[in-house]
Order: structure tokens, then sequence, then C-alpha cells
């Protein structure tokens, strides 16, 4: 939309961040602001994104019903005002030297006032974060429907991302799934763990009420409480990614107890599940792959599986382990079933001991 040159509302705002914000700031203002700010982000995005993600938010009091009301609520209880008018009010982290008298200005009691009434009138009680689960697979339907009766217990929602399974396996995987209550979604082809997992975990995304998301491969057992002890270890800022078994070959480096659990911290996890929250996800997505089809017996390095799990824990930019912290291992509530190392696509030798196991 064109930005409404010559109201003198909007051009005073204007020239408050042109004198104001850095060239490439972080803005939450009318979608108008973005042509001349490149930083700017619309109302809509205070669904997704903390006010701590800003420098400036710049509230236009006739577009209140646009934002969403918490976030709305955490702006006008923590930022403080540095510009007001009748039409627009301007806050930020840090207070400026006329933020206090701004406060009691009948332009920012107006804004405070119109929040409360588009605020709920009784806010209802948080409800439980809701967990989903991914479940990859490729020519192995026995494998499959074991495993999908294992998880089947969690009772959680559930899909089968099937990357590119010849014929018969696809047939039997969607009617295990079917069985089970999942939903199914069939690769064209077979594209390798990396985007199955891409895939999966997008899928989810989508629905805002899914806070966690555990992605399995096909060839695992879990025990019926996972979701559970997970459920209370977890943390999005502190504990954003989980895994539930340990393997000798990642090395810990301490342990404690949350919640009752005893906890293992590591910095690389032995394969999947890895169970994350959907802001971890949106960090490590989308997670490169290293070859087509990878992993596979030939493709890529010698011995080069799909990385994934190296990825999404280690390697990303975002991963935890990148930014000094660690990935929290709940030993015991997963085993791998494996089938020997005959089952395993790219020769592992383990048949069942990391994330590519069985691929």
């Amino acid at each position: 939309m064109p930005f409404p040159t010559g109201d003198r509302h909007w051009d005073g705002v204007r020239q408050y961040l042109e004198d104001q914000a850095p060239g490439l700031a972080r803005v939450l203002a009318p979608n108008e602001f973005l042509e001349a700010f490149p930083g700017v982000c619309p109302y809509s995005v205070s669904d997704h994104l903390p006010p701590a993600a800003f420098a400036y938010v710049v509230i236009h009091k006739g577009m209140v019903q646009r934002f969403n009301t918490g976030f709305l609520a955490d702006v006008l209880a923590h930022f403080h005002p540095v510009f007001a008018d009748e039409v627009f009010v301007v806050l930020r982290p840090e207070a400026s030297e006329d933020s206090g008298a701004l406060r009691e200005t009948d332009h920012v009691k107006a804004l405070v006032e119109l929040a409360g009434q588009w605020a709920e009138p009784a806010p209802a009680p948080p409800a439980a974060p809701r967990t989903a689960l991914v479940v990859t697979t490729f020519d192995r339907p026995l494998s499959l429907a074991r495993s999908l009766e294992s998880l089947a217990r969690l009772d959680a929602p559930m899909l089968v991302v099937d990357d590119g399974s010849s014929t018969d396996a696809r047939r039997l995987n969607r009617e295990a799934a079917a069985q089970m209550g999942a939903a199914y979604l069939a690769m064209p082809s077979n594209r390798g763990l990396c985007c199955a997992i891409n895939t999966g975990v997008a899928y989810w995304l989508a629905d805002p009420s899914i806070a966690w998301i555990s992605v399995f491969t096909d060839d695992i057992e879990v025990r019926a409480d996972l979701l559970t002890v997970f459920a209370a270890v977890q943390d999005a800022r502190e504990r954003p990614l989980l895994v539930g078994r340990l393997a000798s070959e990642h090395p810990v480096f301490g342990e404690g107890t949350i919640a009752g659990h005893r906890v293992l911290y590591q910095r690389s996890s032995p394969g999947f599940p890895l169970h994350a929250h959907r802001n971890y996800w949106r960090d490590v997505l989308p997670i490169p792959t290293p070859y087509l089809g990878a992993p596979k017996r030939t493709g890529g390095r010698p011995g080069q599986g799909s990385e994934a799990d190296w990825w999404i824990g280690s390697w990303a930019p975002r991963s935890i382990t990148k930014r000094g912290g660690f990935i929290v291992c709940v030993p015991g509530l997963v085993r791998h079933t494996g089938d020997g190392p005959g089952a395993s696509t790219w020769g592992n030798s383990s048949g069942g001991s990391g994330a590519d196991a069985g691929r």
C-alpha cells in the first residue's frame, strides 16, 4: 500500500523514525512504512515474534485490533513511549528523557484504554502445549508398522512421511498409518532423510496450536510415558531440544535432575527421536541434504550419511550447541529395534544406532 504522504500524523512518525531509528532497525508498524524502512514488519507478525524482537513498535490507535492481544499488553507494560500524537504512539524498550511525561499524556492514555477494550475480558487459562509426531520411512514397511504401533500409545497427532518407497512398500505403509490413525504423506520420489524431515516438520508448523514436534525414524520403540517425561523436562528457552536415548559415542558434559528425571547434557545427539520446540525447528530448518537421497551406500563422501541429527543439534548456526547450550538427553525412553546390518540402505554396520539407521 502506498504511504499516505501529506497526512501530518503519518509524516510525523516517518520523520521520527528517519531521525531516530537506524536504517535496518526492526520496527513493528503498518505495512505502509515498509518502502521507507526495510526493517518494518506488519502487525500480523505479532502472532509469531515477541516484543523483544523489535527496536520500535509503532501503534496506530485505529489498528489495535490487528495486534496479538498478549503482544500488545506486553509492549504497553514493558516498553516506553518516545513519540505520541492523536493517531500514533511509538514505543521502544529503552526510555527517553520524555517517556515519563509522554505516558501521562492523553495520547498515550487513549491507547491504553483502547488496548484494554480490545483485550479478551476473561482470558482462558493457557492450554497445555500440544506435541505432534513426524515419522520418516523408506522401504521398511514391517519396521514402520512396529514403530507406529509403539508410537500410537503416545496419543499424539502423527504424520508418516514416506520418502519415495517402492510401490508395494508404499501400499503397506499407507495401510499401517491408517490402522494407527496417522496421517500419511507420500513423497513423489526418494529425496533423502533431510528432505523428509523438512517436509514433516513444516506440516506441523502450519498449525499454531502445535508447540513441540518430535521426529522419529521407522525403527524405534518408545516408552508409553515418553511425552509425559519430555513435557516435565522441556523448556522453550532453556531446553528447546531433547533426545530420549543415550549412545556411548556421544560425550556427556554434565548431568542433573529436572522434575525428578535424570538428564544428561550433550553437544551432539545419538540420532532420533529429536524433540524440539516449534521455534527451535524454525531456527534450524531447512536441513541441508548432502546429496540426493542421502543416506545411501554410494553418494557423497565415503561413509557419509544424511547428517540430519548433526545439523539439528550441533552444526546449524542457531543450533543449541552453537548458542552455547546443550542438547538434553533423558536416557531410556527410546530404543532402536534394528534389523541388523543388512537392513541399512547405506551400509550402516550397526543397523540401528543412529539417525540414518535403516535407511
